[in-house]
């Protein structure tokens, strides 16, 4: 039963990590800059480079992406800058959800697959 969870999460586990890539450096090749976003019309140079450091901004896109995977693999996903909250709270009861419907279709043999599309 091990043999079988271990085989079905090791693809999961490397498309989420693709996926996280993609989604990571596509926002980060979008036009403009997040704290100028962040601040509006009330950026002044000063004010940004105090947001970009605090938000670690001032780093390279592979740091950054390093530092938010090491925080992710500890549960940790950073605050939310719109809402100002942890992100963990904001999607805990969604991501709960997620798991158990996958989980269930995982150990839902193969063959029962077949009468359902």
């Amino acid at each position: 039963m091990l043999t079988l969870i271990f085989r079905r999460l090791d693809p999961t586990l490397a498309t989420i990590f693709i996926i996280l890539l993609i989604i990571f450096f596509g926002v980060e090749a979008l036009p403009g800059a997040a704290a100028t976003a962040y601040l509006g019309q009330l950026a002044t140079p000063e004010s940004l480079k105090a947001l970009r450091a605090e938000f670690g901004l001032d780093q390279s896109p592979v740091e950054r992406y390093a530092v938010w995977l090491g925080g992710a693999l500890r549960g940790d996903f950073g605050d939310s800058m719109s809402k100002k909250k942890p992100v963990t709270g904001l999607i805990g009861n969604r991501f709960r959800n997620t798991v158990v419907l996958s989980i269930a279709a995982s150990l839902l043999p193969s063959r029962w697959r077949l009468y359902w599309g």
